[in-house]
């Protein structure tokens, strides 16, 4: 009998053998929970909340069935497929339980793009990618291939938008790639691709396409602006922008961008190809634009390299002046009349410190003529105050510059002719300086000065008898001359004051400046290029006036209140014995006085702060010769949560002759504005700008956006009005009226048009 039961288990065990290795699904062993279980020697059946997992993955299914030779699991009946970062659920899945890789139907899932996502390109929501189709096949731990689906980065209940297709590739952590692409908003199709590339960021940057707008002009026609945005590295990027003007062309702009430990720079350029073209004006006449081919360069650079030499460079620069007058959104930029580049690198060599610069600045008159001024190089090379002994508080310095200056002048005739008239000029300069400091007294400070200096020019001017420049002649010249200057500030006063909640503190401080230059017999014969070279021999002059602040400080906020400077007022003036002093002044204004005087313009400054979110500042001219004001200008600014305030006003009130008559073509009165408002949140909110002539009674430029950006897409318009008659630029249309129109969606960015449409930036 026992012999009987051993041969029965025996013959038992090796029959269940393999049923037993049956019901270990490799990755799951010892994880399988079910209500029922079915086990045959090549087939193993789960049923009834199956529950299969094991670290970082996990599968829910009504039924799973197993065939351990193949390694196939197929899973039926609310299929839930879950991994750390992404899950699927679907009507049935069939894949390889080794690999974890097969096919999901009638599917769809999301995957979380991880906390380094950019939050604020998904409206605040978490950063997600939803996903759906009649297959889903999962080919790769982070890869799927949807077959009749779509998918979404709107993390919502009902997403605002998705994004359907007969194929999609889609790579969670880097981009979806759909061929026949279709927009939708709320389920109504707005948008159709053949195919289309759609990055998907795990770290807030990610090459790909940006979202194309649209845009109208009155000179350019329809606009439609692409961008391609290429994310090189942590640390750099590029993008590729496109323009389409249905009446003027087009126009390519490439933009690149660095940033290091040691520097960083960007750069871009664009080329615009306009084509020929009619425009009919409003009073039914033609005006003829002939196109032509032009291109921009802008750009800064800013590096540090080896040991303490450091590198600068930038660029403004325009082929055609023309047409950067009236392609430009930005009323600075319209106005701007030179275009510039230049560089220069600096550094400290055996206590020295020595920079070499280049530049170039070339001014137009008009479109056509234009003056070029510049330094081909400029060398200095300076000593640092150092003091000479430690008895005696007296410092050293010594400043030597070499330059070339470059200067062109050319003109252009009515009949296209042109001629270049070269004058450029070598100067050295060099400039050795003692300075005394006296600081004992709390209340007063003293700082005197004693300079010589002595400059050599390669070129000077050819007198006539009366001591009349005539002209410019290739012989050298030299310049010396000793300068002692005394700067004296204070005696300072000071009140203070209490008050239940706050403390208050009032100084002022009076200041003069004496200056004394000793004669320079040979000014005449300088050529006058810079204020290096315009300097008065034989001469005293008074610079004098006082200013005063007041501080508050709220004392029932502890010892960590700061004092806060809420109100601040400056006035001076400056004396000199000799008036061409004053007339060279760069401190003022008005450099080209008509009628000698020995007395500068007085000078009021005004800044108030009378709240942390608040700032005035104002300043005036006052023309003791004819006791009028000649100009003024204030500038008032406001940032809060919810309102952004910027307001400039300026206003040339008077401009003397030598009659003391007001010259009416110097006056000028203008206001620019720049308002934006906040609501939500800044989940929408307006934009509002405008530049007013007040005298010439015209609106040069205004401005007028919304945007809506909530949750997963944002929406902003734009209509702009351009004079191009008022600002004196050769358009063949007098105004421009441009209208803008952008989408942006979650996780992708959106392209403004080259020439400055939304503020110019396109997001990436």
């Amino acid at each position: 009998m026992v012999r009987y039961r051993l041969l029965t288990a025996v013959v038992v065990g090796i029959v269940l053998a393999p049923v037993m290795a049956a019901a270990q699904i490799p990755g799951f062993d010892n994880n399988i929970r079910c209500r029922s279980r079915t086990l045959t020697a090549d087939h193993f059946t789960c049923s009834g909340n199956v529950e299969l997992e094991q670290p970082g993955v996990k599968l829910y299914a009504d039924e799973v069935e197993f065939y351990p030779k193949t390694n196939r699991l197929i899973a039926t009946g609310n299929v839930l497929f879950w991994e750390t970062d992404h899950q699927i659920a679907a009507e049935r899945a069939d894949f390889d339980a080794v690999t974890q890789l097969g096919t999901f139907y009638n599917a769809s899932g999301f995957a979380a793009l991880g906390k380094l996502a950019d939050v604020s390109q998904f409206g605040t929501l978490q950063p997600d990618v939803q996903f759906y189709g009649k297959t889903i096949e999962k080919t790769g731990p982070q890869t799927y291939l949807i077959s009749h689906g779509g998918f979404t980065t709107c993390a919502q209940t009902n997403p605002r938008w998705e994004m359907t297709s007969g194929s999609i590739k889609l790579r969670v952590d880097h981009y979806a790639l759909l061929r026949n692409m279709l927009l939708k908003a709320k389920g109504v199709p707005v948008l159709y691709l053949p195919a289309l590339y759609y990055p998907i960021s795990s770290d807030a940057r990610q090459t790909g396409f940006l979202m194309p707008s649209y845009g109208s002009s009155t000179y350019r026609g329809q606009v439609i602006s692409n961008g391609f945005f290429w994310a090189i590295g942590r640390s750099q990027d590029a993008t590729v922008l496109h323009d389409w003007y249905s009446k003027t062309g087009q126009a390519i702009n490439g933009e690149y961008r660095y940033v290091s430990l040691k520097g960083g720079g960007n750069i871009s350029n664009t080329f615009l190809n306009e084509k020929e073209t009619t425009y009919k004006q409003e009073d039914g006449t033609e005006s003829h634009y002939p196109g032509q081919k032009s291109f921009t360069l802008n750009g800064s650079l800013s590096q540090a390299l080896a040991g303490t030499w450091y590198a600068q460079a930038r660029a403004n620069y325009f082929s055609s002046i023309d047409v950067q007058q009236r392609s430009t959104a930005d009323l600075n930029a319209n106005s701007r009349h030179n275009r510039v580049f230049g560089g220069s690198t600096s550094g400290t060599l055996y206590g020295y410190r020595i920079t070499g610069t280049y530049d170039r600045n070339e001014n137009f008159s008009g479109t056509a003529s234009s003056s070029v001024r510049g330094s081909a190089p400029r060398v200095s090379v300076q000593k640092p105050d150092r003091i000479i002994s430690r008895y005696i508080p007296v410092y050293a310095s010594v400043t030597n510059e070499y330059v070339h200056l470059n200067q062109q002048d050319r003109n252009t005739s009515d009949t296209g002719d042109s001629t270049i008239l070269n004058n450029d000029i070598d100067r050295l300069d060099i400039n050795s300086a003692l300075r005394f400091p006296f600081n004992k007294l709390s209340f007063l400070a003293l700082n005197t000065s004693l300079s010589w200096r002595n400059t050599f020019w390669s070129d000077s001017l050819a007198l006539d008898a009366r001591g009349t420049p005539t002209g410019r002649i290739d012989e050298p010249i030299s310049r010396h001359f000793f300068e002692m200057a005394a700067n004296v500030n204070g005696p300072s006063f000071v009140k203070i004051w209490d008050k239940p909640r706050s403390r208050f503190k009032h100084t002022i401080e009076p200041f003069l400046q004496l200056t004394h230059r000793t004669p320079i017999d040979n000014a005449a014969k300088i050529v006058n290029n810079e204020y290096v070279d315009s300097y008065v021999g034989n001469m005293t002059s008074y610079a004098y006036g006082s200013s005063t602040r007041l501080y508050t400080k709220r004392t029932d906020t502890g010892p960590l209140a700061v004092a806060r400077e809420f109100l601040s007022a400056s006035i001076q003036q400056t004396y000199s014995t000799d008036a061409r002093a004053i007339a060279n002044d760069q401190s003022y204004r008005d450099q080209n006085r008509s009628v000698p005087s020995h007395f500068s313009p007085v000078r009021i400054d005004v800044r108030a702060a009378p709240k942390q979110e608040m700032n005035v500042t104002f300043q005036t001219q006052f023309d003791g010769r004819w006791h009028k004001f000649q100009t003024f200008a204030a500038i008032t600014s406001w940032n809060t949560e919810r309102l952004m305030l910027a307001t400039g006003w300026n206003q040339v009130h008077f401009r003397a002759d030598e009659h003391g008559n007001n010259i009416e073509s110097a006056l000028s009165h203008y206001l620019n504005t720049n308002t934006t408002l906040r609501f939500k949140q800044n989940r929408y909110g307006l934009v509002h700008s405008f530049n007013w002539d007040i005298r010439g009674k015209d609106i040069l430029q205004q401005r007028l956006a919304g945007y809506y950006n909530a949750q997963c897409c944002g929406f902003t318009a734009e209509w702009q009005m351009f004079d191009f008659t008022r600002l004196g630029s050769n358009a063949p249309v007098p105004q421009d009226r441009r209208f803008h129109v952008s989408v942006t969606l979650a996780g992708i960015g959106n392209v403004s048009n080259i020439f400055g449409a939304l503020g110019g930036t396109p997001n990436r």
